[in-house]
């Protein structure tokens, strides 16, 4: 059994959103994902998972080292943003994870070749390093790409040879960084495991891959 927070407190989009997030609420239950939306960050203790999806306010230095002291005792944190910095969601994720070597870049994600349907900005990828149990491809849309700095941080999965963003080729789609006995995870788009995308590919299995996880092993 997992236990998911889903934080709200900095306007990111909730899970009981039907339109946009019932399908993988459904699939988390299926699995026995148990999910709850909170308000505050103070209080992690019963939790495996913290998803932070869409964050429109940054996070203070109050909420960030709760964050911390989540991942340091073997929490996973998962952070989600989304292209172009739009409503400020690049700069809220960045003031978490910059200080542990991995932002989002101010810009988007786009592949002519590996896309989904013609939309150069529906970028599929194979490229996955990891969480990648049962999953060949995944659908990521309206993708920021990831800066990586120091040594810890690592890629979780790239873009195609064919993608590319305003500053690089084969840009860094999804990252990842150990904390303590924990893990924090940044994903450059927050809309992969949305009504629509999580059926595409092997969208739901990566996004479940992710998901499942105890800090009580």
């Amino acid at each position: 059994m997992t236990y998911v927070a889903w934080d709200v407190s900095h306007h990111e989009f909730t899970v009981e959103d039907h339109y946009y997030f019932s399908v993988l609420k459904s699939i988390m239950v299926e699995r026995k994902i148990v999910v709850r939306e909170i308000q505050y960050l103070e209080d992690l203790d019963e939790f495996d998972v913290l998803v932070i999806n869409y964050p429109e306010l940054k996070f203070d230095e109050k909420d960030v080292l709760a964050i911390h002291n989540f991942l340091l005792g073997g929490g996973r944190v998962i952070i989600l943003g989304y292209y172009r910095n739009e409503d400020g969601v690049a700069d809220a994720v960045n003031s978490i994870t910059r200080g542990y070597g991995i932002e989002l870049n101010v810009d988007y994600v786009y592949d002519f070749v590996n896309n989904d349907n013609g939309d150069e900005l529906f970028v599929v990828t194979s490229r996955i390093n990891h969480y990648n149990n049962n999953v060949k491809r995944i659908l990521m849309p309206c993708s920021a790409s990831i800066r990586l700095y120091g040594t810890s941080p690592y890629p979780i999965a790239l873009g195609e040879d064919t993608a590319r963003t305003s500053s690089s080729n084969r840009p860094r789609i999804a990252a990842g960084c150990r904390v303590g006995r924990g893990e924090l995870i940044v994903i450059g788009t927050c809309v992969f495991w949305d009504n629509y995308a999580i059926y595409k590919y092997d969208n739901s299995k990566f996004a479940i891959n992710i998901l499942s996880y105890s800090r009580r092993k």
